[in-house]
């Protein structure tokens, strides 16, 4: 049996520490992700470059290649707590407010779906946040390998 010892470990932070600050995550060898946080609110930006043939696309055009690079963004409300929150529970009321928690709770705009991520620690230059897999429902079926928890390391953007 494994334990993580990133699950019993967490650290409180306030909304103000995040205002204003951009973070790097890591990505695809060919993608560029990163997080600005504003008030209530932060912006997940990425860009993704790749070579395609130039001209008409197919498996048998011979040609040269170009490099396209595509950008996307979404915007998450969000806000900082000290309770888990329960599944699919976003308290909009706090969003805006200042706050301070362990959880980052977060709705995509996009898809209009709440998750959330326990602060495993946080300094100047680097937050570790981690994000338990989602407990599979009896008779649910996964495409492939079964959800797994996700550890992830922001580090800030200096400009």
């Amino acid at each position: 049996m494994q334990i993580c010892c990133f699950t019993c470990a967490q650290v409180k932070i306030s909304s103000e520490e995040l205002i204003g600050t951009k973070w790097s995550l890591p990505s695809a060898r060919n993608k560029q992700e990163e997080i600005q946080f504003h008030s209530g609110y932060f912006m997940h930006n990425w860009t993704t470059e790749y070579k395609v043939r130039k001209g008409y696309q197919t498996y048998f055009h011979s040609g040269d290649y170009e490099c396209v690079k595509r950008h996307g963004e979404n915007k998450y409300d969000y806000y900082l707590d000290d309770k888990e929150p329960e599944e699919s529970c976003f308290e909009q009321y706090k969003v805006g407010k200042p706050s301070e928690g362990v959880y980052l709770i977060c709705f995509n705009n996009k898809t209009k779906k709440t998750h959330y991520y326990k602060i495993i620690s946080y300094n100047e230059n680097e937050i570790v946040l981690f994000m338990k897999a989602p407990e599979l429902k009896e008779g649910q079926i996964t495409m492939g390998e079964p959800p797994k928890d996700i550890t992830i390391t922001l580090t800030k953007i200096v400009e």
